[in-house]
């Protein structure tokens, strides 16, 4: 999670939460909030590395109530696919899905589960960054050029699912 300017931005896997989040850092200053190793939040800078992919109510106790909150979502088919060709998994896609969905780390693998229990006021698409990006710049009050990071090659999403593992993916992403 990224805090820029008085607002947050919640980091979802594969969603364009690194190219964003890059983009926000160079237009302004801001700092990742995450637990740190005794269970706290505190505020860390941007360059070390750790995951940056909690959800935000683990860290609630650490920003204002109110706060103004952005993420990014992608159709979670595509996004699967796009974590698996990334990860360079050589497994099976059902094998990947199962260790994916199936996942109790410390954060969460499913979009449903970053949306649930946040009231977000900007919920952005990846599909659509040409249009939402320019809102949360305006918002944010910076000025700066969104890259691609941590793109992943692969051929039709479509391509790599069953009817089960569709329905598998439907069914943990009801809420988008």
């Amino acid at each position: 999670m990224i805090v820029c300017n008085g607002a947050l931005f919640v980091h979802i896997q594969k969603t364009a939460g690194t190219s964003i989040r890059l983009a926000i850092c160079e237009g302004a200053r801001c700092v990742y909030l995450a637990p740190i190793l005794d269970g706290q939040a505190g505020m860390r800078d941007p360059i070390n590395q750790f995951d940056p992919h909690y959800h935000p109510s683990r860290l609630q106790h650490a920003f204002p109530k109110g706060s103004w909150t952005s993420t990014c979502v992608r159709n979670p088919w595509q996004r699967y696919v796009s974590w698996y060709a990334y990860k360079n998994d050589s497994g099976d896609f059902s094998e990947f899905l199962d260790r994916v969905l199936e996942s109790d780390h410390l954060s969460p693998k499913t979009q449903s589960a970053y949306l649930r229990g946040v009231e977000y006021d900007m919920v952005m698409r990846m599909e659509r960054l040409d249009r939402d990006w320019p809102k949360l710049c305006k918002r944010l009050g910076i000025n700066a050029r969104l890259g691609k990071h941590n793109t992943s090659d692969h051929g039709d999403y479509r391509d790599y699912y069953t009817p089960e593992t569709k329905a598998r993916v439907a069914k943990s992403e009801s809420v988008l």
